[in-house]
């Protein structure tokens, strides 16, 4: 029988308060022992994998729930990260970032503290360098369905984020900056298809989005995030 949207919506934000509550026993009280018995066994990758999988059935809370969980079991006991690895999650993670994530400012910031925890390891940096996820994740920000979802501080809390990640892992700037030029061109892209007389809305509620205001969004993004 299928749910209904209540319910759906229900579910999603129960899966989300039990994420929040794994997420915070992984703090610096929780022993080692704790944190691996939870993340190695089959149910939990299982769960992280269908909500990175399927981001737009579960919807943005869960899927930055899901996010924060992995990071903070990785840096409380890096040793999960190979499990995260050879489960298929850190795969699940990256395969996410290929088709669009829901728009929220709590995906976007959340998703440079993964690759972070991802990269602790030389498998793991090997497997997001191979993916380019930072590429992917710039050159879908600056759709006229997700920009303004993510204007404020968004773009200034990325740029840092990505700035300290690169940091520490170098290997990951061409990407960055591959990146940021795909995002100039996508602006470019998304602006064409919008004649100047023609609006769009990217829900019900909010206000028509005419290819004038695109633009001006798009650019202060990508403007603050490279502050």
């Amino acid at each position: 029988e299928k749910l209904g949207l209540e319910t759906e919506m229900e579910i999603c934000r129960l899966l989300a308060a039990i994420l929040h509550l794994l997420s915070s026993s992984a703090t610096p009280i929780a022993s080692s022992s704790d944190v691996r018995e939870l993340s190695s066994g089959d149910k939990l990758p299982y769960l992280l994998k269908r909500v990175f999988l399927y981001p737009d059935v579960f919807g943005s809370l869960v899927y930055e729930k899901a996010a924060a969980l992995l990071t903070e079991f990785v840096h409380q006991e890096p040793s999960c990260l190979m499990h995260m690895l050879s489960s298929g999650v850190a795969r699940a993670f990256l395969a996410s970032l290929d088709r669009p994530l829901p728009a929220s400012r709590g995906v976007v910031n959340a998703i440079p503290t993964v690759l972070g925890a991802l990269c602790l390891s030389p498998s793991g940096c090997q497997v997001v360098e191979q993916a380019e996820p930072l590429k992917k994740l710039l050159g879908s920000l600056c759709s006229d369905m997700v920009v303004l979802f993510v204007q404020g501080n968004c773009p200034s809390n990325l740029g840092v984020q990505l700035e300290e990640l690169m940091r520490h892992n170098p290997t990951l700037l061409d990407s960055c900056m591959a990146g940021c030029v795909a995002m100039a061109d996508q602006i470019l892209a998304h602006l064409g298809t919008l004649s100047a007389g023609d609006a769009i809305s990217p829900t019900p509620s909010t206000p028509p989005l005419t290819s004038h205001s695109y633009l001006l969004c798009a650019v202060e993004f990508l403007g603050k995030l490279l502050e």
